[in-house]
């Protein structure tokens, strides 16, 4: 078992050596570098590159002085164990030749360079086969016929139409090959990049911009065929009906993209030659550096992609295109073998006998401490990604810009906040911040959080802030162990060193490719605790967190609120929450006149109405808007928003008079007004879209929402004339559906706007929540599905990006449609075309993440209407399949897998049944096994138990000689391994590769508790648990535990 210690000494506790230890490396004498001490070359073309390389830095070296023959300007300083030497091309001077001329001068100073790394901006090549957007990165990689960069004529390119090669470039060395195909094998993640340019932005808060995604920055790829004006400085008035139509990322991160660079002696900026190139010859990026460099310099080109090699150029992303591809390179250099004279580093930190911090050679201490520094600053960049992942600003942000300067001062002002505050010892109390809907909690917390990190960041490290925004439309963000582990993330990240518990753990079930569980979380957050003066903690909106998962909310933060300072926001009504805090400090929620005033005079002064300069009328619209308000903030907004909406000052008066102090009442005039629009297009396109953002699963990107409104009745293609602009639905819904720019994600204005239209008749009448199945149904029937499915994973991926909305439809339209007999028939239509049918099977598969063989097209193409209705638990669709006896009970795909098989592996009790009634073979396999092993796998233990009150044998075998126990045991179910044992499992059956379900379970790492278990289970059974050769399967650390 493993045994958790940490020390629980608060930092002034530490003895005096400890702090020295801590402290010795910033006040160690700076080493003198030479010429020759300098093996890696970094050169950029602009500035701007430039500062991101310097950002990279973990260590800045003094200068040297150049030869009488070099102008270049150098920066020194050491990355990880490398020591690199920097340089930009002359201001205003680039292309080849200025390249190969700095790299002639770089070389011939710094003679022990081994390799070189061009680094910076380039234009990318989006193509069917690369999906390439701003700010992703474009690294250099050798083809059969290419050195990594193919040098070009542009002229000709464009004149001739022909793509004409200009020479052949030398391969980079073979070092930096490996390495990238070491980063590729190992499929590196982009938050290490992140973690860089984090790292970075902390050093220095005036890069911030530069080094952080914004959705500010726009991504815009137009066709091929459309020219920008010249005329116009920025895209902002180009015809947005122009742009290619790509499905929207499921994150922000940059991806990396490996291939072949076209190096020219100008600017690319013609899509059409782009398009014809990347086709024909794979080129990913454009630049006009690289080609000076390789055949004299051999480099590998870093580019990170600032725009589309068109006509439609713009600088927005050239910062933070850099940053990326510096960072990249950053993370080459951690792979790359270092040279004799830096790999000796590295031997004498490995050899314990060589004390170099206590040595004489203070060169020989700071070389150690730096190397330990950068180990350790990589290994904690590691730990925090396996914390968690969550993107925990992301809302913080967005309610930091929309958040009025100098509202909320009432609430810091409060004798409970300040209270809360200032309280110095434990035990604390939380405080429960609560409202009704649309006071502006949101905002407040947002408020609370930035008062508080404020107060931490003058703290020394003594103090900790960690928050967590819960958001309806994520369902995650609601999920208990998710909201901890972000909370341990965000603590852990403030933390240097990070408790014992925590690098315990990382290494325990890193390894295993384990994620940490809840109760290692509880433990690690105490152990943050510990180590502070005091922890705050901010959870915003707990009342729209799924009601399953507040209980166990709700008392892990009772558990922790006498060690740390929690505060709460929520609705005052939830009977669960309301009795939790009953008894804690309170602060009512209401939206205060000044901050409204504050708001409604912001949001006038920055429209151009007519009224705009009439103080009198415009301190009316205040004062009738306020006394209307009843303390919620979401009323002001919706009110503003119709007064600005009128063309005159007398439809603004008489829109002012006839507005609701009633949330409700608001929005049903709000809907009307929508409903009573002259144009009907307009009308059908606005209750299409409340309908469907009031009833889908998950929130949905902007491009999809309005993939899916391009749908007309009696339509058998998809037109895209009739896809409307995110702006129109915006202006068509009358300001109830809003945009989150950080996201690009589309939904209803509030909450409580879905809630309305859920369940008040006028609401499901304006928009029916039948709405979302008819237009799934509609869309995926389209005569653009009934090709088939489809031969390789790059046309499902192009099909993914021309139809945005397909994912989701695939994914969804089953639960849509169920309950609702009236579309029964459509259902069944859908399930009978062979060719829609395999398509929809193909991308819901791929979509899902599952490999290969469940989404090639012999897998697609062999489902039939009864094995896909059974992926949607459609029960009364299976019964009229059953009825009609068209298709055999136990009809099965290339995989095996039958409709009872599917059915059990959802958990899906009613419907197994059914189908067993109907003469389905429980002991049928797939390549997996019985339904009897696929439910073990899946860990299903209301199913397992039906299927046992059948009588199906418990030690049944598959193909492979496991029994069900063996398939619970490989995956860790132990409410399964249990309710077997239960009935009788055998515990000592052995597989035809000669495992137990306890060997299944050690060497597939599950955890060492249920493994004893087995083992126990073994023992009680008398059956020899075979130590020796279990020992064999088990490495080095799970045999200390043993």
């Amino acid at each position: 078992m493993l045994n958790f210690e940490y020390d629980h000494r608060s930092k002034r506790e530490l003895p005096a050596g400890d702090e020295d230890e801590r402290s010795h490396t910033s006040t160690r004498r700076a080493r003198r570098f030479s010429y020759d001490d300098y093996t890696v070359g970094w050169i950029c073309a602009l500035p701007l590159e430039m500062n991101a390389a310097k950002a990279m830095l973990d260590e800045k070296h003094n200068s040297l002085p150049n030869p009488i023959d070099d102008d270049n300007v150098y920066t020194l300083g050491q990355m990880g164990f490398h020591n690199v030497v920097m340089t930009c091309l002359p201001s205003g001077i680039y292309g080849t030749t200025s390249a190969a001329l700095v790299a002639n001068k770089m070389q011939s100073t710094f003679r022990s360079i081994r390799f070189g790394l061009m680094v910076g901006i380039g234009g990318g090549a989006p193509s069917k086969f690369a999906d390439i957007r701003l700010g992703d990165i474009v690294v250099s990689k050798p083809t059969e016929n290419f050195g990594g960069v193919v040098p070009y004529d542009y002229g000709k390119a464009i004149q001739e139409g022909v793509f004409k090669r200009t020479g052949t470039l030398n391969k980079p060395p073979q070092a930096l090959p490996k390495a990238v195909s070491s980063l590729q094998a190992d499929k590196l993640k982009s938050s290490k990049i992140l973690a860089y340019l984090s790292e970075a932005a902390a050093k220095d808060p005036d890069m911030t911009d530069e080094f952080t995604f914004s959705d500010c920055r726009e991504d815009w790829l137009f066709e091929a065929q459309y020219e920008h004006n010249d005329s116009e400085t920025t895209c902002n008035g180009c015809d947005k009906s122009r742009l290619v139509t790509r499905s929207a990322r499921s994150t922000r991160d940059p991806v990396i993209h490996y291939g072949l660079i076209a190096s020219g002696n100008q600017v690319m900026k013609h899509a059409s030659t782009r398009d014809r190139l990347a086709s024909e010859y794979g080129i990913l990026c454009f630049e006009m550096e690289a080609a000076g460099l390789m055949d004299h310099f051999p480099s590998l080109v870093i580019r990170g992609v600032c725009d589309y090699s068109d006509s439609h150029k713009s600088k927005t992303w050239q910062a933070y295109a850099a940053a990326v591809a510096a960072a990249y390179a950053k993370i080459i250099l951690s792979v790359v073998p270092v040279t004799q004279s830096s790999r000796a580093v590295a031997t004498t930190i490995a050899k314990p006998s060589v004390d170099l911090a206590n040595s004489d050679f203070p060169e020989g201490r700071g070389t150690r401490n730096l190397a330990i520094d950068e180990a350790a600053r990589m290994q904690k960049a590691n730990i925090l990604t396996w914390l968690s992942t969550f993107h925990y600003r992301q809302k913080y942000t967005d309610l930091c810009k929309r958040r009025m300067k100098d509202t909320g001062q009432w609430l810091l002002n409060s004798d409970t906040f300040q209270q809360w505050l200032s309280k110095g010892q434990s035990p604390y109390r939380p405080v429960w911040c609560c409202g009704d809907p649309g006071t502006g909690k949101s905002v407040l917390a947002s408020l609370m959080i930035d008062h508080i990190m404020a107060i931490c960041s003058s703290a020394a490290r003594s103090k900790a802030i960690a928050y967590h925004f819960v958001d309806h439309l994520d369902e995650a963000s609601g999920n208990c162990l998710t909201i901890l582990r972000s909370i341990l993330h965000q603590l852990s990240e403030q933390l240097d060193p990070l408790p014992m518990v925590i690098t315990t753990l990382f290494e325990d079930l890193y390894k295993k490719g384990k994620e940490i569980g809840f109760d290692e979380t509880k433990l690690a957050i105490r152990a943050c605790i510990n180590m502070l003066d005091q922890v705050f903690v901010v959870i915003d909106a707990l009342d729209e967190a799924p009601a399953q998962e507040r209980s166990s909310l709700l008392s892990t933060i009772k558990e922790f609120s006498s060690q740390c300072k929690i505060i709460v926001t929520s609705r005052p009504h939830l009977d669960d929450i309301s009795r939790t805090f009953h008894d804690d400090p309170s602060i009512d929620v209401t939206a205060q006149d000044s901050d409204l005033q504050l708001y409604l005079r912001s949001r006038m002064s920055s429209t151009c109405h007519s009224f705009v300069g009439n103080e009198d009328f415009m301190d009316q619209i205040i004062h009738t808007i306020i006394e209307h308000a009843h303390g919620l903030f979401l009323l002001a907004v919706l009110h503003i928003d119709n007064v600005l909406n009128e063309p005159t000052i007398g439809d603004a008066l008489v829109a002012l008079s006839s507005i609701s102090s009633n949330l409700q009442l608001t929005f049903q005039t709000m809907l009307k007004r929508i409903a009573n629009q002259q144009n009907q297009n307009r009308v059908g396109l606005a209750t299409r879209a409340l309908a469907v953002l009031a009833y889908v699963k998950r929130p949905l990107q902007a491009i999809e929402l309005c993939d899916i409104l391009s749908v007309r009745p009696n339509q058998t293609h998809l037109n895209s004339l009739f896809r409307p602009s995110c702006a129109t639905v915006l202006d068509c819904c009358g300001g109830l559906v809003v945009l989150d720019k950080n996201t690009s994600t589309i939904h209803l204005v509030h909450y409580t706007l879905q809630e309305y239209i859920r369940t008040d008749p006028f609401g499901q009448e304006i928009a029916p929540p039948t709405t979302v199945a008819r237009l799934c149904l509609e869309y995926l029937g389209m005569d653009d599905f009934a090709s088939g499915s489809f031969a390789n994973e790059q046309e499902i991926f192009t099909c993914i990006m021309s139809y945005p909305f397909y994912p989701y439809a695939a994914r969804w339209w089953g639960h849509h449609v169920n309950g609702d007999k009236s579309l029964i028939g459509s259902t069944l239509d859908l399930l009978w075309s062979s060719p829609h049918r395999a398509t929809l099977a193909q991308v819901f598969m791929y979509d899902a993440g599952l490999r290969e063989e469940y989404w090639c097209a012999e897998e697609a193409n062999s489902n039939n209407p009864l094995t896909v209705a059974a992926w949607y638990h459609m029960h009364e669709v299976s019964r009229i399949l059953l009825d009609d006896d068209c298709i055999p009970v136990d009809s099965a795909t290339s995989l095996g897998t039958t409709a009872l098989i599917r059915s059990t592996s959802e958990n899906d009790v009613t419907l197994a049944k059914m189908l067993i009634e109907r003469g389905a073979d429980p002991y049928g396999c797939n390549w997996y096994g019985s339904s009897l092993h696929c439910v073990a796998e899946s860990g299903h233990c209301e199913v397992m138990e039906y299927l046992l009150n059948l009588g199906l044998d418990v030690d049944s075998r598959d193909h492979h000689g496991r029994t069900p126990l063996h398939c619970a045991a490989q995956r860790g179910r132990s409410g399964v391994v249990r309710l077997l044992l239960d009935r009788g499992a055998s515990i000592d059956v052995i597989s035809n590769a000669g495992l137990t379900p306890l060997g299944e379970a050690v060497l597939s790492q599950q955890d060492c508790d249920f493994c004893f278990f087995l083992m126990e289970q073994m023992a009680m059974a008398g059956t020899d648990v075979g130590l020796v050769g279990l020992l064999a399967l088990l490495d080095p650390d799970q045999v200390e535990d043993v």
